[in-house]
């Protein structure tokens, strides 16, 4: 091999390279020219599903949790004039509600969970299980598993303890709220 082929081979190597680089160079994503306009229509469609998903959350947001009827499980939208509650292993949902003050309120309890629940409200709020007993009950449905009980409650305005008087269920924290205006 000559010196001239040996400068021959550098060059074409050299042009190799050059030519790899450069088209490398052109249809690198993070280059301008012509990737922008892509780099554009991807940028254009993040900030629209960030704006879409803005409305939605804001929209959402406003709803204030009711049921469509202007009445709210737990404030934001009056007083309810009737009340479903699920019962599980160890809760309600749901845990607070508001309702109208004197007058008959429909309240629907199914149980959702493996065990025996109720759903009752106390006279006086209580800090334990032994309390309960001491406290007079003003409203309670009992229902098996997979079962439901209905009734009608008429309270006064106040604020009232929702607990669960089955053994250990209290302690387990199956309590809730019940706000009356």
């Amino acid at each position: 091999m000559t010196a001239v082929d040996d400068a021959d081979s550098r060059e074409e190597e050299e042009a190799a390279t050059e030519n790899a680089a450069a088209e490398a160079g052109a249809s690198s994503p993070l280059l301008f020219g012509s990737g922008q306009s892509a780099w554009l229509a991807v940028l254009t469609m993040g900030v629209g599903l960030a704006l879409a998903l803005s409305v939605t959350a804001i929209i959402m947001a406003s709803d204030g949790g009711g049921d469509g009827d202007g009445s709210s499980l737990a404030g934001g939208g009056g007083p309810r004039t009737d009340l479903e509650v699920s019962m599980t292993e160890f809760a309600f949902d749901p845990e607070s509600a508001t309702l109208v003050a004197s007058t008959e309120v429909p309240v629907t309890v199914s149980n959702d969970g493996s065990v025996e629940h109720n759903w009752t409200v106390l006279a006086e709020p209580v800090s334990s299980a032994d309390q309960i007993g001491e406290t007079e009950e003003l409203f309670g449905l009992e229902a098996q598993p997979g079962e439901s009980a209905e009734g009608s409650v008429t309270l006064d305005p106040g604020s009232y303890q929702l607990v669960c008087t089955i053994a250990g269920h209290f302690e387990a924290g199956m309590v809730g709220e019940l706000t009356v205006e």
